[in-house]
């Protein structure tokens, strides 16, 4: 009776573990890969204007507002029918305001602007089976830390990678 909980045990694991790596990703392309030489180019801009920082206490409230504005391009091509290669261009443009806002929770720091590339990416992609409505791709993906920081105002355009 044991053996036979542990395997159906086993098996509902087994089954959770290789569906974390087939759900698709929340991007562009997903799991499908451009046929050999097509693809696609797609090019975003978001905003974020915020003067609050969220935590676990509620929120930190800042002096200056905060202004970061992205423009996102966003590539991928197909090098043959079963692999292509996926480009990130984060352009970023964050500013903090010139007025200072009273009763703030954090220390101000003075206002500025910088306009840098954000952290750049690049994706292989490889299709390994596709039939009918199932797709079984892989991938492997590095970023290169193009970011920037600004000591003297605070400012940042990605994280460290």
């Amino acid at each position: 009776m044991f053996i036979y909980f542990f395997n159906k045990l086993l098996r509902i694991f087994l089954t959770l573990f290789i569906l974390q790596f087939t759900i698709a990703p929340g991007y562009a392309g997903g799991h499908w890969t451009p046929m050999k030489h097509k693809g696609i180019f797609i090019s975003s801009v978001s905003p974020i204007i915020y003067s609050t920082l969220s935590d676990q206490s509620g929120g930190i409230s800042l002096h200056r507002r905060v202004s970061d504005i992205t423009l996102q391009l966003y590539s991928e091509y197909g090098i043959t029918n079963n692999l292509a290669v996926v480009l990130n261009w984060p352009f970023k443009y964050v500013q903090t305001g010139s007025s200072i806002r009273s009763g703030g929770d954090s220390v101000t720091l003075p206002s500025g602007r910088m306009i840098c590339l954000g952290n750049a990416s690049m994706e292989l992609k490889y299709k390994f089976y596709q039939k009918n409505k199932v797709i079984l791709t892989g991938g492997i993906k590095s970023e290169a830390p193009t970011s920037k920081y600004r000591n003297e105002t605070g400012l940042r355009t990605g994280y460290d990678c």
